[in-house]
């Protein structure tokens, strides 16, 4: 980064946007690239720019830019931004123990919930005043304000760390929505449960008041959930109308859907090399690629997609470290689990998942950029997947745990497509990170 001229990220109304979070008094707006931008009143530090000061115009977040951000999330003055390798960054008002922190303190600019690092998380709620996370493996966590029992432990209490809701430990958490002092869970079963204020009717349980612990939500139709969400002093369950075929359709947020389809912006790499290579061995380049995986046959539509995913990967440092690392090496398997929003990326993805990877077998590696974060290969007797130069394959990796080979895979899928487009919009994504990374080393050398 030191070779390249410093710039700042992009401002809002140069990128484009793909999520935004609003609470009482402030708002946030994730791009498309994982960029993270606040705006609203600062007061309790709910902006995250360092200070109490209001912020009348969108203003980025550089803490953040390099982490890769997926998910944002507001509460009435707290805030909370999820990473694709799982990581949980918190700030604003602490008084109720929102932030998780281990205290009741204000946080002014986003710091990591550390308490939370064991296992990646995937999924994301702000309520009023309290918080609630999923892993990976589906297990719910809650802090904050539990004065109406929204955080489901069975007590009143407040909580400024993170715990496990034990209620719902034989369950898999899909997806977790929160109201003002309320919480909407949807599990991998089928079932949603809430919990928290129950004065105005929002818990859904043919019951009025308070409840400390999840209940299962009664009078939804037998039919799969498609996602959940939940206002101040209400909630809403989108049910699929089940085709007559009887096709299976899956619970909860999915890629394959136009709405409720989750929350990433960015396209893991695994499904990128997947669709380059694809793309690159097909007979008759991206034509032939979308023909066989049944995608659409534009070929304009095809090329503009891979472009969008490109340029929004490639723009993001933390979606390359999470994408690139080494299996075992921290938590960027996480990746694999969230699903992708936005039509091009999505698009991307759906045509990268069903065509056979083309890479020869010789070029499949241990890396999870092209394994998928979980392959069968990714351990093995490596125990960890930590490889060395000498190592199965030869894959070389950096002081950072980054797979260079991988990398050079997914350079060399993008160039043997000879699209001029995708050349120069990775060139220019590429530009802009070291760009931007000379520009966050030049501002904490200055603090």
């Amino acid at each position: 980064a030191s070779g390249a001229a410093a710039a700042p990220p992009p401002s809002p109304g140069s990128v484009r946007l793909s999520r935004a979070s609003a609470g009482a008094s402030h708002s946030l707006v994730l791009s498309s690239s994982g960029g993270v931008y606040a705006c609203g009143q600062g007061l309790f530090g709910a902006v995250g720019s360092g200070c109490d000061a209001n912020a009348v115009s969108m203003l980025p977040l550089p803490r953040l830019w390099p982490v890769g951000v997926c998910i944002v999330a507001c509460g009435d003055n707290h805030s909370a931004a999820l990473t694709l390798d799982g990581r949980l960054f918190v700030w604003g008002r602490g008084k109720y123990g929102q932030l998780g922190l281990g205290d009741f303190q204000n946080r002014s600019s986003p710091e990591l919930l550390k308490s939370l690092t064991g296992e990646p998380l995937v999924g994301l709620a702000c309520g009023g005043d309290h918080t609630l996370a999923f892993t990976a493996s589906g297990a719910l966590f809650t802090w904050g304000k539990g004065g109406r029992g929204q955080c489901g432990g069975g007590s009143p209490d407040n909580t400024c760390r993170p715990g496990r809701v034990q209620a719902l430990e034989g369950q898999r958490v899909v997806q977790v929505q929160a109201g003002s002092a309320h919480s909407l869970v949807l599990t991998a079963s089928n079932e949603v449960f809430s919990f928290g204020d129950g004065e105005q009717g929002q818990l859904g349980t043919g019951e009025m008041g308070a409840c400390l612990t999840p209940q299962r939500v009664s009078g939804i139709p037998d039919a799969p959930v498609l996602f959940i969400a939940a206002g101040g002093d209400h909630c809403v369950v989108v049910v699929a109308q089940v085709p007559s075929e009887g096709g299976a359709i899956a619970v909860g947020p999915s890629p394959q859907r136009a709405q409720g389809r989750g929350y990433a912006p960015l396209m893991p790499l695994p499904a990128l090399a997947r669709a380059c290579g694809a793309a690159a061995s097909a007979a008759h380049g991206l034509v032939a690629a979308a023909t066989s995986a049944g995608a659409s046959r534009d070929p304009n539509t095809e090329v503009a997609q891979l472009v969008a995913a490109v340029e929004d990967t490639f723009s993001s440092p933390g979606a390359l470290v999470a994408g690139f690392a080494m299996p075992g090496a921290g938590k960027a398997q996480g990746i694999a689990n969230v699903p992708p929003a936005g039509g091009g990326v999505a698009a991307v993805r759906s045509l990268g998942a069903r065509v056979a990877t083309s890479l020869s077998p010789s070029k499949r590696t241990h890396s999870n950029v092209l394994l998928g974060g979980g392959g069968s290969e990714a351990g093995g007797a490596h125990g960890g997947g930590l490889l060395s130069g000498g190592g199965k394959g030869g894959r070389e990796i950096t002081p950072h745990n980054i797979d260079v080979g991988a990398v050079t895979d997914v350079y060399q899928a993008l160039l043997r497509l000879f699209n001029s487009e995708i050349v120069s919009v990775l060139g220019s994504s590429c530009l802009r990170t070291l760009s931007g990374a000379a520009w966050l080393q030049q501002q904490q050398q200055q603090q």
